[in-house]
């Protein structure tokens, strides 16, 4: 039997809107989409590597950085901070495919 290990954040200290700018600084390599879906939205990333070690060496140092900036930091540009895409399961089912 395959178990899968559920990955997280640790004791969620770093808010959604911090964690994709987060992860696209420190981990570019991730194809990172957020779908505009409601209530909060929902972040899909591909492309993970198991190995890195990128976020677990440096998380203290990241989640730092990242809560220092408070929400304005994302305001000038959402979509493109957040990589925004729209809620169309057509368009997400060719994301995922």
């Amino acid at each position: 039997m395959f178990e899968r290990k559920k990955r997280q954040w640790r004791n969620q200290n770093l808010p959604r809107g911090r964690v994709v700018p987060a992860l696209k600084k420190y981990r570019p390599d991730l194809r990172i989409h957020t779908v505009a879906a409601p209530l909060t939205g929902l972040c899909i990333v591909r492309g993970l590597d198991p190995s890195s070690r990128v976020i677990p060496d440096n998380y203290d140092a990241i989640v730092k950085e990242f809560l220092a900036l408070d929400y304005s930091h994302i305001e000038d540009d959402m979509a493109g901070k957040l990589n925004l895409f729209p809620n169309e399961w057509g368009r997400i089912r060719a994301l995922l495919g």
